[in-house]
């Protein structure tokens, strides 16, 4: 059975023309080159998308509001990384949560939600267009101490909104 097979295969290798064959693998070559080329030029397009936005967000930094202060923001390839600091750390919260019945998963739930909807609020097409270009963002927490509380990756204010 095995010889079998091998001369049916060797026959059709034989039958099939190494000219037509050769187009077809150089077609399949351009192709993979083709398809290669414009992922980079995508990514190099969210780079570039990335790093203009994040280098206006840092002309505004840092941002200190009652309970934060936004540190940085960076690019990284296609992501945006916004880190905001707390003035409080973990026991804090903690302690903030005692008697509430809620706990610090809920509050982390909570912040999340606020962080996306604050992100997306004023702006959401701008957002939109700015996602458009396959960049995405990640805003991430800390406490006072260093400690990470939550990062959330916002890729779309349309489906994160609720």
């Amino acid at each position: 059975m095995y010889e079998a097979f091998c001369f049916s295969r060797c026959e059709s290798m034989r039958k099939m023309n190494p000219l037509k064959n050769g187009i077809k693998l150089a077609i399949q070559i351009v192709i993979l080159c083709t398809l290669t080329a414009n992922l980079a030029a995508e990514e190099n397009v969210s780079s570039k998308a990335a790093q203009e936005f994040a280098n206006q967000m840092q002309r505004h930094l840092p941002i200190v509001s009652e309970e934060s202060t936004w540190e940085s923001v960076r690019a990284e390839g296609r992501y945006v990384y916004g880190t905001a600091r707390y003035h409080y750390n973990r026991k804090d919260v903690e302690r903030m949560l005692i008697g509430t019945g809620r706990t610090i998963e809920e509050y982390r739930e909570f912040v999340e939600k606020v962080g996306i909807e604050s992100f997306c609020e004023d702006s959401a097409e701008a957002r939109e267009a700015f996602f458009s270009k396959g960049v995405y963002v990640k805003l991430i927490y800390l406490f006072s101490d260093g400690e990470k509380f939550s990062e959330i990756d916002i890729r779309s204010c349309q489906t994160k909104k609720s």
